[in-house]
C-alpha cells in the first residue's frame, strides 16, 4: 500500500510535467520557426515588391520586420498567465 501511494504521489505527478515538457518545448520549437519564417517572408516580400527601386530607403523592410518581430515577442508576453504547474481549481 505504501509503495502505491508513493508511486502515485511521486512518480505519476513527474511523468506529466515530463511529458507538459516536452510538448511545450516542441510547441515552442514549431512556432520560432514559423515567426522567423514569417518574418525573413515578410522582409522578402518588403524587399522584393514595395522597395525595389534602388534609393536611399533600403533599410525601411529592415524596421519594418524588426518592429513586427518586437510587437510579436510583446504580445505573445502579454499572454502568458499561468506562471506555474499547479493547476487552481
Amino acid at each position: 500500500m505504501i509503495r502505491d501511494y508513493v508511486k502515485q504521489e511521486t512518480l505519476d505527478p513527474l511523468r506529466g510535467v515530463g511529458r507538459w515538457l516536452a510538448w511545450g518545448i516542441i510547441g515552442a520549437v514549431a512556432l520560432i520557426f514559423g515567426a522567423v519564417v514569417g518574418l525573413i517572408g515578410l522582409l522578402r516580400l518588403l524587399q522584393a515588391e514595395i522597395f525595389s527601386q534602388p534609393n536611399g530607403f533600403t533599410w525601411i523592410p529592415y524596421l519594418i520586420v524588426v518592429v513586427t518581430g518586437v510587437a510579436m515577442i510583446w504580445l505573445s508576453l502579454t499572454r502568458i498567465q499561468r506562471p506555474s504547474l499547479h493547476r487552481e481549481s
